[in-house]
């Protein structure tokens, strides 16, 4: 099961980030697109959201392909690398100390 998301920055009047994300498992079964609830100070900060939003998403497909005793891996993919960056590596300073998770 592949996850992939994109999120843009500042490309709104109010600030505000539009975001997607789709879940392959042989075929597109999952989607989203909607707009940041807030403004995000940089793009890693509106991709990182949007990537946990979808690993949530991700994690409760998981227990359902579980029931029918199916064993899938999964993979989040994204092209921000600051937000791939603070997923491997956390490191809260300065510029992602405000960042909510």
């Amino acid at each position: 099961m592949e996850g992939f998301s994109d999120s843009d920055w500042g490309n709104n009047y109010d600030g505000r980030s539009f975001s997607g994300y789709g879940i392959n498992l042989g075929g597109l079964i999952c989607w989203k697109s909607k707009k940041q609830p807030i403004a995000a100070l940089s793009s890693t900060e509106s991709e990182l959201r949007y990537m946990l939003e979808l690993l949530q998403d991700l994690l409760w497909l998981e227990t359902v392909v579980k029931d029918f005793k199916i064993a899938v891996p999964i993979a989040l993919w994204c092209d921000n690398q600051g937000a791939i960056a603070l997923c491997k590596y956390p490191l809260y300073d300065n510029c992602t100390r405000h960042i909510n998770i």
